[in-house]
């Protein structure tokens, strides 16, 4: 990590007033390109620089970006009552007008609360849409409202799933908003007046944002939009569509369509990958498309590419990469700075991290090398900074800045903070490091040889290591949250890597190494698993449908202890029957298999019946037949018929009662009473699980979940149907301490089944167990608990 000396405030501000200023009016710059060539600016002038915080001050939570125009400040925030827009004067951040859009837009599923939508500066005119869709033209003077336009009422559009995030343009007199929905997927506006001149289009949308290209001889300006299904080609002036071309990709998270030259556009189609389609005039009504390369060298990301000194930068996943235009292909990539937005300005790139810090690097197709760097902010990132008179503006989730840009010569380095190693683990270090080059291999083999586990676990930290020749190695796991890594340290003079954890000493947790950014099972460790909820490099799993499942290593702390019953499963033999039940009268069926506890055809005993929803996914993967089979097998056990069902819904929770509980009991000797009837779900069907419980509460007596993965819509129905539970009921309900989050993101499953967990015991008929466990999630951590869920069925005497 790299800090630069600061140079006397006077002399900065100085050195700043005397170059000319650059405005920044939209979230991709005064060109909507994302980048900017300034006149004598001072990135021109110099070759080394420093950064300085002129003024910083408290903003409330928000995803706009900062636009700057005349030396006037703009986005949007909220102050947890209202949605609000603030102008602040740019040389010293004091407020100049703030205007209120509306109530607080709360944001859900792992959005944080606030405007999403940045504010466009055109003509003295702030052009701002609201999260709901409301589009407010305000006089930048005094923040006066000068007309407005409800996108939803006017025009019939629906609110996407996260709200209105799309920005509007200015070409000409028109105004293009990009709203999404039948026939008027576009609109234009008089920018003076908000009167709607045309609206086209069949599309939808999801974040993106129109932009502009000029194709053939430089005439005319045409408006360029990607929507859910289509790239389109509009003529602002008339609204005449020229092209509408089927991309064939997803609704891409920021799929706006980035001009590459000569007709060329790239769009970031969605989770996979990129691709660049040849725009070509016919006519002045008619465009043509032709799709060129595709690639998965740009995927799964929030940032817009952006084009600068014959390089595309940008980030795929949390990975910031330079490709080639021409073919897709990178040119390099890099774990620095850490996951971002992006803009260049002057050949240079200016990366605002979601953790907070700011970067400065040369826009090469060579490498990335740090030229400055500042930690900005504490809380997380989620704008694009802005450039104007050689000053970065940028915000955080708390706080707004404008940073100075100036000239240094001299850079003093700050030591890295050093990690806690195990005691044992550090002589060896210190004894490889010390050690003649031609003897470090031999030694580390030796080491390696003398280990029985790995990670190799000392005092309570996990320190994991690697041995191979590639040139990027990280850590992945679900201990550090999804879309998340550590690189690990290589030994200079070997091929040795390592990276000390510290955990909970009962602690079990998933991971992967990730080698030259590919996923790969850690070839030291024989323990493995396949996640049903990780896919790619750490990706939640629902957002990457289609592709192979992710295989992890896993580990152990010293005091954690497997299961007996989880021992030796290949030699356990399961009896499974298979039917189709009658759904209706017809003659729709739901197929069930049926786990019988060993020694049931010579039993007269009677047995509780447990419901497992989603069980197609989970005997394979959990291998939940066998272990249950020799859990109920085990002395002193509670064995049970175990239902696994492959269903799911409002409807198929009356055919669960009314149909597959009546087959049951007439089919085996069952303990025919709610008390001994359980209803269970795992992960997604968690939430199927408990509410059917609750629903159907005179027939189940008994619910459980294990990492339920309850959003904001599931979590109000779970709470919803258990605050009318009547009938004395238990709930089970359980997480692990490394369940699914994302620390850069407004997500965390733990948090949330927290909060279930509190709300479902607020009634005072249920009686809820569980809690937090120092386990992870997916199958290779619920297996360890079946005994306390299948423990329910125990008399509490």
């Amino acid at each position: 990590m790299i800090r630069f000396l600061l140079l006397p405030l006077a002399v900065i501000l100085s050195t700043v007033s005397l170059l000319p200023a650059q405005d920044w009016p939209s979230i991709r710059g005064p060109n909507r390109t994302g980048n900017v060539a300034t006149e004598n600016g001072i990135l021109t002038t110099s070759e080394s620089f420093q950064f300085n915080t002129r003024w910083k001050r408290k903003l409330g939570s928000g995803y706009s970006s900062v636009v700057v125009a005349d030396g006037k400040v703009v986005t949007m925030y909220t102050d947890g009552i209202d949605d609000r827009v603030i102008c602040l004067n740019a040389s010293d951040g004091e407020t100049i007008w703030d205007f209120s859009t509306g109530p607080m837009f709360k944001g859900e599923n792992g959005s944080f609360d606030g405007p999403l939508s940045t504010p466009l500066l055109h003509d003295n005119r702030a052009y701002v849409i609201t999260a709901v869709g409301t589009l407010h033209c305000l006089n930048m003077d005094n923040g006066e409202e000068q007309w407005s336009f409800d996108l939803p009422k006017e025009t019939g559009v629906k609110k996407p799933l996260y709200g209105f995030v799309t920005s509007p343009i200015v070409v000409g007199e028109i105004l293009i908003v990009q709203a999404g929905g039948p026939e008027k997927s576009l609109v234009g506006l008089d920018r003076n007046s908000g009167k709607v001149e045309w609206a086209v289009g069949t599309d939808v949308i999801n974040s993106q944002t129109p932009s502009t290209i000029v194709l053939g001889d430089g005439e005319p300006t045409l408006v360029l939009a990607a929507g859910g299904k289509n790239l389109s080609v509009v003529d602002p002036k008339t609204g005449t569509v020229l092209l509408e071309h089927e991309h064939k990709g997803g609704n891409g998270q920021a799929m706006t369509p980035v001009d590459l030259g000569d007709g060329n556009v790239l769009m970031t189609l969605d989770d996979r990958h990129s691709t660049t389609i040849k725009l070509t005039p016919q006519s002045d009504t008619k465009v043509t498309a032709s799709p060129q390369w595709q690639e998965r060298s740009i995927k799964n990301t929030y940032n817009i590419p952006v084009l600068c000194n014959g390089g595309v930068f940008a980030y795929s996943t949390r990975i910031l990469t330079c490709v080639n235009p021409e073919t897709g292909r990178p040119f390099w990539k890099t774990r620095e700075p850490g996951d971002g937005f992006l803009i260049t300005v002057d050949g240079y790139l200016i990366i605002n991290t979601k953790k907070g810090s700011l970067h400065l690097a040369k826009a090469s197709q060579e490498k990335f090398q740090d030229l400055a760097e500042l930690d900005l902010f504490k809380d997380l990132v989620w704008s694009v900074p802005a450039y104007s008179d050689n000053s970065i503006f940028a915000r955080s989730l708390g706080e707004i800045a404008r940073v100075d840009i100036f000239p240094s010569e001299e850079k003093t380095a700050v030591a890295e903070t050093e990690v806690k190693l195990g005691k044992e683990f550090s002589k060896f270090l210190t004894t490889l490091e010390e050690s003649e080059d031609n003897k470090k291999s031999q030694l580390v083999d030796q080491w390696i040889e003398s280990q029985g586990q790995f990670p190799k676990i000392e005092n309570g930290i996990a320190h994991f290591v690697y041995r191979g020749e590639e040139s990027d190695v990280a850590l992945a796991g679900d201990f550090l949250g999804a879309r998340q890594e550590k690189k690990m340290t290589r030994v200079e003079g070997t091929d040795f890597h390592y990276l000390a954890i510290e955990f909970e000493s009962d602690q079990r947790a998933n991971y992967c190494l990730l080698l030259n950014y590919q996923p790969t099972l850690d070839p030291l460790n024989k323990r493995q698993m396949t996640s049903t909820m990780y896919a790619g490099e750490m990706e939640f799993a629902v957002r990457l449908r289609g592709q192979e499942p992710l295989k992890m290593s896993w580990f152990s702390m010293s005091e954690w202890k497997q299961p007996d019953y989880l021992s030796e499963l290949g030699e356990v033999e399961v009896n499974i029957e298979t039917y189709d039940v009658p759904t209706n009268e017809d003659g729709d069926t739901t197929k069930i298999n049926v786990l019988l506890p060993p020694g049931i055809e010579n039993s007269e005993q009677a047995y509780p019946v447990a419901y497992v929803f989603d069980g197609g996914m989970g005997r394979p993967r959990g291998d939940m037949d066998k272990a249950l089979t020799k859990l109920f097998g085990d002395v002193g056990s509670q064995a049970a018929i175990v239902v696994f069902l492959e269903g799911g819904g409002p409807e198929f929770t009356e055919v669960l009662a009314s149909r597959i509980v009546p087959f049951i009991d007439e089919k085996y000797t069952t303990i025919a009473e709610r008390e001994s009837r359980l209803v269970v779900g795992f992960g997604f069907s968690g939430t199927p699980a408990l509410v059917t419980c609750a629903a159907k509460n005179d027939v189940f007596g008994i619910g459980a979940a294990q990492s339920p993965l309850a959003f904001a819509d599931a979590e109000r129905m779970i709470l919803q149907t258990m605050s009318g539970v009547k009938n004395p009921t238990k709930v089970h309900l359980q997480w692990g301490r490394f369940d699914m989050f994302n620390p850069h993101e407004n997500w965390d499953l733990r948090t949330g089944t927290e909060k279930l967990f509190k709300g479902i015991a607020e009634n005072e008929n249920v009686q809820v167990t569980g809690g937090m466990v120092n386990d992870s999630t997916d199958w290779s951590s619920w297996r360890n608990r079946y005994h306390e869920i299948f423990g329910l069925f125990k008399s509490e005497d």
